[in-house]
């Protein structure tokens, strides 16, 4: 039996070439049928095609009934193409049927799932609205009470006008009057001139009406006044600074195949309306963080202002778990690295304190670190207040604009540890702390800077 095999796996090698064995040895390691391996050789694949294969490609070469060979190649490769630092396959997004109820997605067996449609047609009030797990809520909650909430109109405008902005720019005068009837479907109590009321309108004559000096509704605001993620002040510099050729002489061994960076730039806006489907979010997030540290690395003179401008959920209260999915993503053995060292670390800098730390602020707060009942917490805050010590602020020079009468400044060691680290006793105080910095700020000449806040 043994030898029947070896003599069948000496045939089959005899008829490939040294390229076409590579890549049956690998695929035979992804525990993949001989019919499937067949598959990959008839249409030309080698081990240097299989770096660059997109999910598409992957389901037009493994169809039904073959679909459980599909799944174990996407995950054997995404596992091999890791290993290499190489992208992985990612997840197809799919076109969501306007009636699809929250928990199912349009799926289908005869043909792959395709990426969302560019059409501006498609992206009508109800589409938009459906697929939204606020605009669900919202049309539960309008269905139970009989009439909409004070609140409803001005969510449902940002619902059904940003993502469509942020796709094609601003709506028409006729796109704004269809949405302005969906919505009076779906809220009857509504008028659609309450969303959007143009200056005139036709009557049945076809003669024209006039209904007002200006046009109004909230549509019409919305559409008029909101500015795209990324685009402030309408500067599209700024919103095609992501998407820049890589430079010539850029040292990169992974190229971003054009289907991937479309992908991407799908989900980024599905990223930029989403953030309250939030565990949704996080595995989108997860599933593209290649492509997006890898965007993000070729940003020109890059700032956190810049970065959070074009992927806005890192703005929310949760965003932390967002930075640490992309870091583990790069240093997957060293996300835990800087909590498992810090206990030790905050033991061994005490002695450089003891040395250092000679002003009568510090000197106090180092005899708090004395104390055994101490909570972690507290330790923590007081070792970051006392790196100032460590560290002492420099003369800083100042703008002449800004100050003539004192163009050199050198902060003191509390004005140094306020900049970084501000204590707030009280919840109501923190505003006006946080304005006393501001005003700080801006009479030195200094940009806004990351600021820890313990209450």
């Amino acid at each position: 039996m043994i030898e029947e095999f070896i003599e069948e796996e000496e045939v089959k090698f005899d008829m490939l070439n040294g390229e076409q064995i590579e890549l049956y040895l690998l695929l035979k390691l992804f525990d993949l049928s001989d019919y499937s391996i067949d598959l990959f050789l008839e249409n030309g694949y080698k081990i240097d095609t299989l770096r660059i294969i997109q999910r598409r490609e992957i389901e037009a070469l493994l169809v039904a009934p073959h679909l459980a060979e599909r799944t174990k190649f996407i995950h054997e490769i995404n596992k091999w193409r890791k290993s290499l630092g190489l992208p992985l396959i990612l997840e197809p997004l799919q076109l969501l049927d306007s009636n699809t109820t929250a928990g199912s997605s349009a799926t289908s067996t005869s043909k792959p799932s395709t990426t969302l449609s560019s059409n501006r047609q498609t992206f009508t009030a109800q589409f938009l609205i459906t697929r939204s797990h606020k605009g669900k809520n919202i049309i539960k909650s309008y269905n139970e009470l009989g009439y909409p909430k004070i609140e409803y109109h001005k969510a449902i405008s940002h619902i059904v006008v940003d993502e469509f902005k942020d796709r094609f720019g601003r709506l028409t005068h006729e796109e704004l009057l269809h949405r302005g009837e969906e919505l009076e479907k779906l809220f009857p109590t509504e008028h659609r001139f309450s969303w959007y009321q143009p200056t005139y309108i036709k009557d049945s004559n076809g003669n024209l009406k006039r209904l007002g000096k200006y046009a109004k509704g909230s549509l019409y605001n919305r559409n008029l006044n909101y500015k795209p993620v990324g685009t402030p002040n309408g500067n599209k510099e700024n919103a095609q600074c992501t998407t820049r050729p890589l430079p010539a002489n850029l040292d990169c061994t992974v190229l971003i195949s054009p289907t991937v960076e479309m992908e991407f730039e799908e989900t980024k806006t599905w990223l930029k309306h989403h953030e309250d489907q939030w565990e949704e979010l996080k595995a989108k997030w997860e599933s593209t963080s290649f492509v997006r540290l890898h965007q993000i690395s070729q940003i020109q003179n890059r700032r956190i202002c810049s970065i959070l401008a074009e992927y806005p959920a890192l703005r929310n209260t949760r965003g932390y778990m967002l930075v640490q999915i992309d870091f583990r993503f790069k240093f997957p053995e060293n996300d835990e690295l800087l909590f498992k060292a810090w206990p030790e670390f905050r033991k061994k800098i005490f002695s450089a304190f003891k040395a250092d730390v000679s002003d009568a602020d510090g000197k106090k707060l180092m005899s708090f670190l004395l104390q055994d009942d101490l909570t972690d917490d507290c330790r923590d805050y007081l070792t970051f207040a006392l790196l100032i010590n460590l560290v002492p602020s420099s003369v800083i020079f100042l703008t002449k604009n800004e100050t003539k009468s004192r163009p050199r400044w050198k902060p003191s060691l509390a004005e140094s540890r306020e900049a970084y680290l501000m204590n707030v006793k009280c919840l109501n105080e923190l505003e006006a702390d946080i304005s006393r910095l501001l005003r700080r700020y801006n009479e030195k000449g200094f940009t806004l800077a990351p600021l820890l806040i313990a209450v």
